[in-house]
């Protein structure tokens, strides 16, 4: 059985490391440093570690944050914040995962997103 984070990794930011810009990927990205700006990836994941931060608009499969989140995520199939994650941003996924510890500001809307990371909902709308 395949766990769901044994997928190969396209990039990793590591500490000390900052990428400002638009970042597309197929199966997962690590961040432990700074990534600002786009993320976006139909079936992927993206995992902040307990250094990382990440400040951008984000459209993705998953996110399991351990750091730092800002911004705006759209997550497919669910979003993950661990103990250690602070997560400032509004989100937009069918499932929202919070360990105890974790720190959650922002607005959340947990109900499942269009097929197309091109197109997501704005918060608080309904789909048709």
């Amino acid at each position: 059985m395949k766990k769901e984070h044994d997928q190969t990794f396209n990039a990793f930011i590591g500490k000390g490391c900052c990428f400002d810009g638009k970042l597309s990927f197929e199966c997962l990205v690590r961040v432990d440093g700074e990534l600002k700006g786009e993320v976006e990836s139909e079936q992927g994941l993206l995992i902040v570690g307990e250094q990382g931060l990440v400040d951008a608009r984000v459209r993705v499969a998953r996110v399991l944050a351990a750091g730092r989140v800002r911004g705006r995520v759209d997550a497919a199939d669910k979003v993950e914040i661990k103990k250690t994650g602070i997560v400032d941003a509004d989100i937009a996924s069918p499932v929202l995962t919070l360990e105890a510890g974790a720190v959650f500001t922002g607005s959340v809307c947990v109900e499942e997103l269009p097929e197309s990371p091109e197109s997501p909902l704005p918060l608080g709308e309904k789909p048709a």
